[in-house]
């Protein structure tokens, strides 16, 4: 289990070197790491992750944009109320 670029052909042939030079012991535990992370970083995980951090962006975006309201300036009455339907709109309820 060596990391290499499949397009540098230096790399590529220093890996093979270092993979024929490599002891059985070695070899075994360069696979054995190698499994644990392909095992560990599964598409499932990956997939989770993806939805998590879109998840994240979402409620960010949505506190943006409630931020925005109260941050606006005052009206001309010296207030700057948000009306309920803004802050609908702003958190996307419909």
């Amino acid at each position: 289990a060596l990391i290499v670029n499949p397009y540098d052909a230096a790399m590529m042939s220093e890996a093979m070197l270092q993979a024929l030079n490599m002891g059985p012991d070695e070899q075994h535990e360069r696979m054995r790491r190698m499994r644990e992370i392909v095992r560990d970083n599964n598409v499932f995980r990956w997939a989770g992750s993806m939805l998590l951090d879109a998840a994240r962006l979402r409620k960010r975006s949505d506190l943006d944009r409630v931020t925005a309201l109260y941050d606006r300036p005052a009206g001309p009455t010296g207030d700057n109320v948000v009306s309920m339907f803004e802050r609908k709109q702003a958190v996307g309820f419909r």
